[in-house]
């Protein structure tokens, strides 16, 4: 199965489209997200644990040259702009005015919310060592429990739910639900809408990211709570204007690699995690300066030392990223 996706074609778009016709494919987590620069720069969302990246299910591209020449790239034919293109970014070779990406069948899935809260007296480090533990759990879970019955899901969450219990005289569960879906179309419809975070409106922002690994998130849960202490909010940019930092995960666990320019350091990710900071258009040079220096060597910092060795996702990198070259595209 494969479907043919213009430049410009969202998520939401093309999830709805494909479902008419009892299909999927890999796409983002904001409904706003352009596919094309998504899938070229890597591309990991809902459904990447099952069935790869963005760039690994790209079969097909149309582009536009520097030289005026219009191409077709596939593992036929322009074979170094098909293998560039797959994880060296949407506009890098040329414009690119289409993509056939694979499709499959509409499978079934398992969706689970939950939400947790600190306690009032509950410290910084009592709170974010619970949520080290937490990326502990959900990694072992990763692979067991998203494509089981309501009832084998429950049972392989059972030692997720022991260790918020266990932690419940420093936080609180307010929010557990576990639904069986028919289609994973009706499950994304189920899922709060996002947009791209792309998309902030007046003002500015400064994202960093990172590739973490299963070591780098089991091997010493004390450093990987440290890590989240020095990313978390802080005090100093509340005081200038700056609302709290946005801190999100997503689980990755890409399946076998294919022979793409994709930066490898994806193949051993379980965590894609990013911290982003946003402030109003009308915040001074000097107070943007401080926060732009603050995110890049200290929270960048805290994840490059805890994950020397990997990377970050080129959409959503720091453009003060140190070593840039390697951290988006590794040995590529």
């Amino acid at each position: 199965m494969a479907a043919t996706l213009g430049a410009g074609e969202q998520d939401a778009d093309i999830y709805q489209a494909l479902a008419s016709y009892g299909a999927v494919t890999v796409g983002g987590t904001a409904d706003t997200v352009g596919i094309v620069g998504w899938a070229t720069s890597g591309g990991h969302g809902w459904l990447t644990s099952s069935y790869g990246q963005g760039a690994d299910n790209i079969y097909e591209v149309e582009v536009v040259t520097p030289t005026c020449q219009i191409l077709v790239a596939n593992e036929c034919q322009n074979t170094d702009i098909f293998w560039a293109t797959r994880g060296g970014g949407g506009g890098t070779y040329g414009i690119i005015t289409k993509i056939i990406m694979k499709a499959y069948p509409m499978p079934q899935t398992t969706q689970w919310v939950w939400d947790i809260a600190s306690h009032n007296k509950t410290s910084a480090k009592d709170w974010w060592t619970v949520v080290a533990e937490l990326h502990v759990k959900m990694i072992e879970l990763k692979n067991q429990a998203y494509d089981k019955s309501n009832a084998m899901v429950e049972e392989t969450l059972a030692p997720f739910k022991d260790a918020l219990d266990s932690s419940a005289n420093l936080t609180s569960l307010s929010i557990w639900n576990v639904t069986r879906y028919d289609t994973w179309i009706a499950a994304f419809n189920a899922l709060p809408k996002q947009v791209s975070t792309n998309d902030d409106g007046p003002g500015g922002s400064i994202s960093v990211s990172r590739l973490l690994t299963r070591q780098d998130l089991t091997g010493d849960v004390e450093a990987v709570a440290k890590m989240f202490m020095s990313i978390g909010p802080a005090s100093e940019e509340s005081e200038l204007g700056v609302s709290s930092r946005i801190i999100a995960g997503s689980m990755i666990a890409s399946p076998k690699p294919v022979d793409a320019s994709l930066n490898s350091a994806w193949r051993n990710t379980s965590v894609h995690l990013l911290v982003k900071a946003l402030w109003s258009e009308n915040l001074q040079t000097t107070a943007i300066q401080k926060i732009q220096n603050r995110m890049t060597n200290h929270v960048g910092y805290a994840l490059r030392h805890l994950s020397p060795d990997s990377g970050c996702y080129a959409n959503e990198c720091d453009q003060y990223e140190p070593d840039w070259q390697w951290a988006m595209y590794g040995p590529n």
